[in-house]
């Protein structure tokens, strides 16, 4: 039987936690270690977890390193340690008991399989799909999300499925081979450019519908997210396209940050959350410029600024890219719609 060594990373969110660990040890799947790495939490997370969980092994990092630093580490030490699999696992889910033999057994049926995931379904809306299996456009190099119901999929499973790391399981050969998550990117979209790593390595990534875990995310809510999720959201997308097909620039990719950055921004400023605008066009520059890692507020991206940039937002883009055609272009437009 293949060992397993399911890692759940933790940041300032026991009770979450608390509930992951109790499903996870309700498996039918007996060779798993659990390995839990907390990412210096504030709210007592390190000693509550102990006290309901005395034999967990775990490793308590002593500042934030992030969704990837976190994860990575736990990968490396399972990997030195002989695991067969490791089993990345959000700690705000909770899974069903024969999802970790049924992944296993998806995985050992081929070698060629690197990742695979569940069904992910909203833990307040079981019968409703977050997550159901990503197609890659490599042509537009686009990821089709299909995450409407009734949707059919539209992708050959394995062959260009981009997978979440919600609950992703991931082989120790795959590992071997291209190394751990992204740790430039922080948190957000490393599981997308570790699944396109995956495959143009030659491995297959496998959507196994059959098995479910419940995601706690806010379904249907109104609220918005932490600025820093947008900020890197925008950022860590031209990353990963970049960064697999290792353009050093690329105009038209460049262009599609900016169109979504200003979007983002202007949705935001519309409805007055002017540090969210700024936020979002400090991604897209942050992109540009190559800064990576952890978001940090900067003080250039005062909303003065950014309020006149959004009044003309394609105009000053395309002076920034040089695009003169464009520039002529937007000014006659203008011309003509001021002069009726």
């Amino acid at each position: 039987m293949s060992k397993v060594v399911i890692i759940i990373l933790n940041w300032n969110k026991w009770q979450d936690t608390i509930d992951c660990l109790n499903s996870v040890y309700k498996s039918d799947y007996s060779n798993f270690e659990v390995l839990l790495i907390d990412n210096a939490s504030s709210d007592g997370s390190v000693e509550i977890i102990k006290a309901a969980f005395p034999d967990l092994r775990m490793i308590v990092n002593s500042e934030n390193i992030g969704f990837t630093g976190g994860n990575n580490q736990g990968m490396r030490l399972a990997v030195s340690e002989g695991a067969d699999y490791v089993w990345l696992l959000n700690n705000d889910t909770v899974v069903d008991s024969n999802c970790l033999s049924k992944i296993v057994y998806v995985a050992s049926s081929n070698e060629s399989v690197g990742l695979v995931s569940p069904a992910i379904c909203y833990y307040d809306y079981p019968h409703i799909h977050q997550f159901k299996g990503n197609a890659v456009d490599w042509d537009h190099l686009e990821i089709d999300w299909n995450n409407k119901e009734g949707d059919q999929l539209k992708y050959h499973n394995g062959d260009n499925v981009c997978l979440w790391g919600t609950a992703l399981l991931v082989s120790a050969n795959l590992i071997k081979k291209i190394g751990v998550l992204n740790e430039s990117y922080f948190a957000y979209a490393e599981d997308a450019e570790f699944s396109l790593r995956s495959l143009l390595n030659g491995f297959k990534n496998i959507y196994e519908p059959d098995v479910k875990i419940y995601h706690k995310n806010e379904y249907l809510k109104k609220n918005y997210n932490n600025s820093y999720y947008y900020y890197y959201i925008i950022r860590n997308n031209y990353f990963l396209w970049s960064d697999i097909m290792n353009f050093k620039y690329n105009r038209d990719l460049m262009r599609r940050t900016a169109h979504v950055a200003i979007f983002n921004a202007k949705k935001f400023e519309s409805l007055k959350m002017y540090d969210y605008a700024c936020v979002c066009v400090q991604a897209f520059f942050d992109a540009v410029l190559n800064k990576r890692g952890k978001f940090k507020v900067s003080k250039l991206y005062q909303y003065g600024w950014v309020k006149f940039l959004l009044m003309h937002p394609y105009f000053i883009i395309n002076l920034l890219f040089l695009d003169v055609k464009s520039i002529i272009k937007q000014i006659i437009q203008r011309l003509k719609f001021d002069h009726g």
